[in-house]
């Protein structure tokens, strides 16, 4: 056996000259089409069927190829001339492993390889432009001793095709002198019949006999060499049956734990819709309280309002009180008052209705209470939630190792499947040389029966020897004839346990072919259904990366709100302490005594002057009855200005004379930091960055 299969190697081996590749580098760029350039010499006669395959060094049949392209069909080969050709291999086939080693070969419409390359590798552009020329000389080296050592396998393959060539020809010439002597004993048999008592003619026929016996001893050796071959299969057999059993158990344990990835990959689901509602019901709580914050808003506006106008109804009491001395002297101030009494009403009316819209935000501002009472619910039910993406994370990391593990599975399991693929090849091949054997042995079985044949002819002979008179009869003949043919009918009963045998490993050879069918399938299933939890897998780290994305934004929305309410408290209480100030000095202003400004109307003044003085007092008490205190002086009136003086509470600066509005615009000026509310208008922008990122940190 082991003699064929060299034989069919070196035959093999003997073709590669017949296709010669040119130009063959030592790498070629991976990703990148490449072209194949190749003579055809006149050894060859080339086919539409033929093609150029890329096979990985170390291959064993023409079936190991990694991709192939069919040949062009030449036909300018025109006698003894060689002719150049060149194969486009595309991109998207090519091999991506970098560390092997791969060559191109010849094979024609038979499966026989007309012509092997040189061995070279696949790289990509960066790994190429940043090899060394140390680590090309090395491959150069390394490409030149494999060249070197395959040199020298192919001298000693050649040199074993010659030894067997001659072993053939010695075990023809040893056919034909068999049949020879099959022919000579034939003629001899012949002469039997026509000769009868001719004893030197029975002497060469028990010789010829016992040549025939040593024969049959030969084949039975044979035979014996055949059941041993037999058995070696049958133990092969039974290693890949064990294997697979093991190959099964692993898929069952593979199939077991994508279950358990799937259960948790619905639970991980039923999270993230747990997470969706808590970050709803977070934006429903942020929107309440800016509901919330604009409604406080709206009602220290009113409450400014009120005031404003409780001053507004004192000074029109005041009003009206001057108003009834001063009817009999001035009757143009009458009109003047009574249009400020309907502006009055005016406001009285719109102070009730601000007054009802002043409950009805007291009552928001209970709904608003309650709000914030749910809003530590919620603040408690955010941490939950932080606490359930806290184990969402660390489930996802669980995960993330489960399917690491499994990739390094598939990745020991992967070369597995390799190696059963080329055990079924080799299996293949073992039936195939079987199937030779069996012919080889039904060649033997036909040469058999015409030995049997010729027995029967002489034994027919030798009855009819028998039945006629002889004188001389040597019973060692007769002892040795019998013997044969008890030979002959134990290597008939051998040939048909044979037959059964070679029927019985054909069978298993089937099923061995089935069952490594249906692991490649149940493989190929557990590496789709791998790749999908590996999308899955993908999916769901996006969408947690993405709620963790959210859930900081919400967090640092938080944050930024806490700051906001925060200034806004610190405003509002600074606002507290100001109309506070500002009502002790009203109070203080009113409580004082003023002196009357006016003379007695009913008094007779003589002073002209005084009369003017009066006059232009009453033109200006006439313009100030809208907005200012009929009861105060000029002087007074110029103190209350400095009194309600307002301050910038950054710089401390006083600005009499400034409404709220342009004091906030000016507070606003200011470079300030929004969390410890340091001035920083002295400082540069890179300096106020650091200060500011100092207490993020």
């Amino acid at each position: 056996m082991e003699s064929f299969e060299t034989a069919a190697n070196m035959g093999s081996s003997t073709n590669l000259s017949q296709v010669v590749f040119q130009e063959i580098p030592n790498s070629y760029v991976s990703n990148v089409a490449l072209t194949c350039c190749y003579t055809l010499t006149a050894a060859i006669q080339p086919n539409p069927r033929d093609w150029v395959g890329i096979f990985k060094v170390g291959w064993r049949t023409t079936k190991d190829y990694h991709t192939f392209v069919w040949v062009e069909p030449s036909l300018d080969l025109i006698g003894l001339e060689p002719v150049r050709k060149q194969v486009l291999f595309t991109a998207y086939y090519l091999p991506k492993d970098d560390a092997a080693f791969y060559q191109f070969c010849y094979v024609d419409s038979k499966d026989q390889v007309r012509g092997a390359s040189t061995p070279f590798c696949f790289k990509t552009p960066g790994e190429q432009s940043t090899d060394c020329s140390l680590e090309n000389d090395l491959l150069v080296i390394i490409t030149q001793e494999k060249v070197e050592q395959r040199e020298r396998e192919k001298e000693e393959l050649v040199m074993e095709l010659g030894q067997l060539k001659e072993q053939n020809e010695t075990l023809r010439s040893a056919l034909k002198e068999q049949q020879q002597e099959i022919d000579h004993l034939k003629m001899s048999n012949e002469e039997l019949y026509q000769a009868d008592g001719n004893t030197e003619n029975k002497r060469e026929n028990a010789r010829k006999h016992e040549e025939l016996t040593q024969n049959t001893k030969l084949m039975d050796d044979s035979h014996r060499g055949q059941e041993e071959q037999v058995e070696k299969s049958e133990r092969e057999k039974e290693e890949l049956t064990m294997e697979l059993g093991q190959l099964k158990e692993q898929n069952e344990t593979l199939t077991c734990a994508l279950k358990e990835q799937q259960q948790e990959t619905d639970h991980l689901k039923e999270s993230k819709k747990e997470l969706v509602q808590l970050v709803r019901e977070l934006e429903q709580q942020q929107e309440n309280t800016r509901e919330h914050e604009e409604l406080a808003k709206n009602a220290k506006s009113l409450d400014e309002s009120q005031r404003g106008q409780e001053v507004d109804l004192q000074s029109s009491k005041k009003v009206k009180k001057c108003s009834a001395l001063k009817e009999q002297q001035q009757e143009e101030s009458k009109e003047e008052l009574l249009q400020l009494v309907s502006k009055l009403e005016q406001r009285q009316q719109q102070n009730t209705r601000e007054h009802e819209e002043l409950a009805q935000n007291a009552k928001s501002m209970d709904e608003s209470q309650r709000g914030q009472e749910t809003l530590t619910t919620i603040c408690e039910k955010y941490e939950q939630a932080l606490i359930k993406i806290k184990q969402l994370k660390k489930e996802r990391e669980e995960l993330k190792g489960k399917v690491e593990v499994q990739s390094v599975e598939i990745a020991q399991l992967s070369p597995r499947l390799k190696e059963s693929e080329q055990e079924s090849h080799k299996l293949k091949d073992h039936i195939q040389l079987l199937q030779v054997d069996l012919q080889s042995s039904k060649k033997e079985k036909e040469k058999l029966q015409d030995l049997k044949t010729e027995n029967k002819a002489l034994r027919r002979s030798l009855s009819e020897q028998e039945q006629q008179p002889l004188q001389m009869v040597d019973i060692d003949w007769k002892e040795q004839y019998q013997a044969l043919l008890g030979q002959l009918e134990e290597a008939r009963t051998q040939l048909h346990k044979e037959l059964q045998v070679s029927n019985n490993t054909r069978k298993r050879a089937e099923q061995a072919e089935r069952e490594l069918e249906e692991l490649k399938e149940c493989m190929e299933s557990t590496a789709m259904t791998s790749d999908q939890t590996k999308q899955k897998s993908s999916k769901l780290e996006m969408q947690l990366s993405e709620l963790n994305e959210i859930i900081e934004e919400k967090e640092n929305m938080a944050e930024i709100a806490k700051v906001e309410k925060e200034e806004l408290s610190r405003e509002n209480q600074d606002l507290k302490r100001d109309i506070e100030r500002l009502r002790k000095e009203f109070d203080d202003v009113q409580a004082a005594a003023v002196p009357m400004q006016h003379p007695n109307p009913y008094g007779s003044s003589t002073d002209p002057t005084a009369n003017k003085e009066q006059q232009q007092q009453q033109e200006a008490l006439a313009d100030s009855l809208h907005f200012g205190n009929p009861y105060e002086t000029p002087g007074t009136a110029t103190n209350l200005e400095e009194e309600f003086s307002l301050e910038c509470r950054h710089c401390h600066e006083s600005f009499p004379g400034i409404t709220q509005d342009e004091l906030e615009l000016h507070e606003h000026s200011h470079r300030a930091c929004p969390f410890c509310t340091l001035i920083c208008d002295g400082m540069e922008q890179a300096l106020y960055e650091d200060h500011v990122y100092s207490h993020e940190v």
